[in-house]
């Protein structure tokens, strides 16, 4: 019997421990034909079976073979997809792990020129750190998110990850950040972000914050949730606006230098 007819009898029986082995053999003689594309199929079924089993630690030196062979085999795509499996298969049992993956990830589709395929592992990816309040990862993430959206011409997706970055600030409790995030992408590199609905309404959210008026701001965020995942919305409507507003200039004050006395408190000078 080929390998490739023990793989199959294999995955009818649901026989996953002969399963892993009949894929992984079926990826060495595939490779060695030159087949490297169907080879990292092979090794990435192994590894998928792998975690099914439980097995995550024996599945993540698959999914490494795997990306090779994807490689090996001109699919840049198929192997930033491969870590991004690699990933969300470590990410409850080694979370630092998963997120190595992940950053490769997006490296591979960043340095493959893949961008256009990218767009649902920088949701899933962007979703995780969010979840996990790393907001740094988040932010870095959006960023990037946002090169990708004007390295495809796909704008929309650029302005959504940047409203998602001032949401952020907002959730964090750094409206100055957030204002100034803003600012910052009126004249930034977003060239439709002054024209977008997504600025619209946020600046409307924004401005009921900056009033302390609590109402303006929650019919704000019903506009501003039509531009966010799922997940930001919730985040956003728990978000409550300070009762006495957020005065700007004094914010935009520069720090107090000092008296005098201060600096020269013996009065000898």
């Amino acid at each position: 019997m080929s390998f490739e007819a023990a793989a199959k009898a294999y995955k009818m029986a649901k026989a996953k421990e002969k399963l892993v082995d009949a894929n992984t053999q079926l990826a060495n003689a595939q490779a060695e034909a030159g087949s490297f594309y169907n080879a990292a199929n092979s090794l990435a079924a192994a590894a998928e079976t792998q975690v099914e089993l439980g097995n995550v630690a024996a599945a993540t030196p698959l999914f490494e073979e795997a990306c090779q062979r994807y490689r090996e085999g001109s699919s840049e795509k198929m192997a930033a997809l491969v870590l991004e499996k690699a990933g969300k298969a470590l990410v409850k049992v080694d979370q630092a792990a998963a997120e190595g993956f992940f950053d490769r990830c997006l490296e591979r589709f960043e340095d493959g020129e893949e961008l256009l395929h990218s767009r649902s592992a920088f949701d899933y990816i962007i979703a995780h750190y969010i979840s996990n309040e790393n907001w740094p990862k988040a932010f870095e993430t959006l960023e990037r998110q946002i090169d990708m959206g004007i390295a495809i011409d796909a704008q929309a997706i650029s302005c959504k990850a940047a409203l998602t970055q001032v949401v952020i600030y907002l959730a964090t409790d750094r409206y100055m950040e957030a204002a100034e995030r803003e600012n910052e992408l009126r004249s930034g590199k977003i060239e439709t972000w002054l024209q977008c609905s997504e600025r619209k309404y946020l600046r409307s959210a924004m401005m009921g914050w900056e009033l302390g008026n609590q109402e303006h701001f929650d019919k704000a965020v019903k506009d501003v949730a039509l531009c966010l995942t799922g997940q930001m919305t919730r985040i956003l409507k728990k978000l409550v606006v300070p009762e006495e507003g957020v005065d700007m200039d004094e914010m935009m004050e520069p720090e107090p230098e000092g008296d005098e006395d201060d600096d020269d408190p013996d009065g000898i000078c």
